[in-house]
C-alpha cells in the first residue's frame, strides 16, 4: 500500500535568520582593520600636522572600527572611530557611525578643546598607538 502523505519536514525553513546573524557579525563586530580601511587621508585632511596623535587616539578609542559603540554602561552611548558621545554632541547615531563625519566632528572638538576631551589622551593609553618615525640612514 502506498503512503500518499508528504514526509514531515525535519529541517525547519530558515527564513534568513542565520544570514542576518552572519551579516551582523561582518558589519558590526569585525574591526575595520580586517576590511583594510585606511583613515590616514581623512585624518591628514581634518587634523593637519596633528594627524598622528589623532590616529593614536582613534585607535585607542575604537580600535579603528568605524562602527564601534561604547559607553554602553552610560545613558548616552559613544559612537564611531573617536567614540563621540551623543550626550554632548547631538548628532544621529548613523551620522556618528560615518567615518568621515566622525573624524570631521572629532577635529572640530579638537580645535575647540584640544585632545583632552578623550580619556585615552588624558590617561596616556593613546601612546602605544603612536606611529613611529622611520630613521633615515
Amino acid at each position: 500500500m502506498k503512503n500518499n502523505k508528504k514526509p514531515k519536514r525535519i529541517i525547519k525553513k530558515n527564513k534568513g535568520g542565520e544570514m542576518k546573524k552572519l551579516l551582523f557579525i561582518l558589519i558590526f563586530l569585525i574591526p575595520s582593520s580586517v576590511y583594510g580601511e585606511d583613515f590616514t587621508p581623512l585624518l591628514k585632511k581634518y587634523f593637519k600636522e596633528n594627524w598622528k596623535i589623532a590616529y593614536a587616539i582613534m585607535k585607542a578609542e575604537s580600535g579603528g572600527n568605524p562602527r564601534a559603540i561604547g559607553d554602553k554602561n552610560l545613558k548616552y552611548y559613544s559612537y564611531g572611530l573617536f567614540q563621540i558621545n551623543r550626550r554632548w554632541h547631538k548628532f544621529s547615531k548613523a551620522s556618528l557611525l560615518n567615518p568621515e563625519f566622525n573624524i570631521k566632528i572629532a577635529s572640530e572638538i579638537y580645535k575647540k578643546y584640544g585632545f583632552t576631551q578623550w580619556s585615552t589622551y588624558k590617561n596616556g593609553r593613546y601612546k602605544k598607538f603612536m606611529i613611529k618615525e622611520k630613521k633615515s640612514r
